[in-house]
């Protein structure tokens, strides 16, 4: 059976039980880790709508099967998310550190606006998707160039100077480091490189984006925002829209993360991961909320690698973006 036959067939089978590990979303989503069902255009696997692109591309991230804890869950209308964690680790430390110390030296030698695909053995050992999108985004610190490439959805979008702490506004990018890569590049890129893996031995592999392929086309793209400090800490905004179409999303994560609801509040929650492979630090964290959107709800979240960063400051943001 070919690749594309593969995924169209595990895509039926599994459409409405999708699950994957919140590692690899992390920055995507952060949306790069998630177990998604849509209610509408599933079927229609030659013309996908946005949910549907999300949907294949986290099915690309399925087969981790460890007993799970629910930490949390959050509901809009149209839109539930749930996050749970695995009693089991998904990755190793020892294996996590090798992936990301060669996805960061693969980050250094692209040029601004260059992309690159990165095929792990270690990955498909574990059943999970062997192919890692790594970017390398243009930095606009026009912001008014930046807001020129969001979607209309997100127009209005708050986008503060500058944050309690220090933290002052950098500049915005469409795209994180690291996101999910398409379906369809999926199938362009894997079979060559790990034939290359296959026949040099190397564990890890990488190439290129073809010139074809945009940034923006070859997988999820994320508009966010960063910010600094004086100590060099950084810390990013991202916007995504979700659609108002009846979508379910179930994130599974790994042992080494907690999270605690903010303020009493159903639909705030701040976690902390502190084995991260898609963080240059190994540590992520994170606030994350939903907002009702002009065309459909906006997940918003808060987030950074800096080990140095609190809670307290995250907090701190989340204040003063949802006040001002």
């Amino acid at each position: 059976m070919q690749m594309d036959e593969k995924v169209k067939y595990q895509l039926k089978k599994e459409m409405k039980q999708i699950e994957v590990p919140k590692q690899l979303d992390a920055h995507i989503t952060q949306l790069y880790e998630r177990h998604m069902e849509a209610k509408r255009g599933l079927s229609r696997y030659r013309k996908p709508s946005r949910v549907a692109a999300i949907v294949v591309s986290c099915l690309l991230f399925s087969g981790v099967a460890y007993a799970s804890n629910l930490l949390y869950s959050m509901h809009a209308p149209g839109f539930n998310l749930s996050v749970s964690k695995n009693e089991g680790p998904v990755i190793e430390r020892e294996q996590a550190d090798e992936i990301r110390s060669f996805l960061y030296s693969v980050k250094g030698q692209l040029a601004i606006g260059e992309t690159a695909i990165i095929y792990a053995a270690e990955l498909e050992k574990r059943k999970l998707p062997v192919l890692i999108k790594v970017s390398n985004p243009s930095l606009y610190t026009n912001m008014d160039d930046w807001r020129k490439q969001l979607p209309k959805s997100l127009a209005n979008i708050n986008v503060p100077q500058s944050f309690p702490g220090g933290f002052a506004l950098v500049g915005g990018k469409i795209g994180l480091s690291t996101e999910p890569i398409s379906v369809q590049n999926y199938n362009s890129y894997a079979g060559e490189l790990k034939k290359r893996a296959d026949e040099t031995g190397n564990k890890m592999v990488w190439e290129k984006a073809k010139p074809s392929h945009s940034q923006n086309q070859i997988g999820i793209s994320t508009p966010n925002v960063m910010y600094t400090n004086q100590s060099g800490d950084n810390v990013y905004v991202s916007y995504e829209t979700i659609p108002n179409d009846e979508t379910s999303i179930k994130i599974n994560t790994n042992h080494d993360t907690t999270s605690e609801k903010i303020n009493g509040e159903d639909s705030v929650y701040y976690s902390r991961n502190i084995n991260n492979f898609l963080s240059e630090t190994g540590v992520f964290q994170e606030i994350t909320w939903i907002e009702k959107g002009e065309e459909g709800n906006i997940l918003y979240r808060i987030f950074t690698e800096s080990p140095t960063v609190k809670k307290q400051d995250l907090l701190l943001m989340l204040n003063n973006l949802k006040k001002s």
